[in-house]
């Protein structure tokens, strides 16, 4: 019985690791380009949240400086058990989905990773 759950547990998880990557905290990014990736949903849904996982990806994960902009690309508003997708690039960029003092449709590294305080 142990044997037939860890088969099926594996087999469950190897796609996963195949075509994703985990942020410092575990949460999992899936690569979709060469400057953009997508946050599945695992749970925690707020803006917040998809935020800060971008923000560790891009900074621990991806080595990039705290000026460099993020944009989502994904449009708002996002349906229940929806990822949210990123970019380093603003072609196609969407509302941030945050409420930002000046607006814009982008925030810094360093401001994403400041939602990770907040969640």
């Amino acid at each position: 019985m142990r044997t037939l759950i860890f088969a099926a547990l594996t087999a469950a998880l190897t796609p996963l690791a195949a075509s994703a990557d985990l942020t410092i905290r575990g949460d999992v990014v899936r690569p979709s380009g060469p400057s953009s990736f997508e946050v599945p949903w695992r749970g925690r849904s707020g803006p917040r949240d998809f935020w800060c996982i971008a923000g560790e990806y891009a900074r621990y994960d991806l080595g990039l400086p705290g000026r460099t902009r993020l944009y989502r690309t994904s449009p708002l508003p996002r349906r229940a058990g929806e990822g949210v997708s990123f970019s380093t690039s603003p072609v196609g960029a969407q509302p941030t989905g945050l409420a930002v003092i000046g607006g814009g449709n982008s925030i810094s590294v360093a401001h994403a990773l400041l939602q990770c305080n907040r969640r």
